[in-house]
């Protein structure tokens, strides 16, 4: 899964293409750049989706569900 994850983030121009805020001003562009800088290798696109998803869980916690209006 992860492999095949890997090679169509890798492989597709328009996710290269796109804008993010600097890497000083936000986790998602920081930990992109790193991947980028590593030519997307494997080992950093595993460890670029550990720390978002770090990230992502630790900016989620104490956040609760919306609910159903009755």
């Amino acid at each position: 899964m992860v492999g095949k994850l890997h090679k169509t983030f890798s492989s597709k121009n328009e996710v290269l293409s796109g804008v993010l805020a600097p890497p000083e001003d936000a986790l998602f562009p920081g930990y992109f750049q790193v991947m980028q800088e590593s030519r997307f290798a494997e080992s950093a696109f595993l460890q670029f989706s550990r720390e978002t998803m770090q990230a992502l869980q630790l900016g989620l916690q104490g956040v609760t569900a919306p609910k159903a209006a009755t």
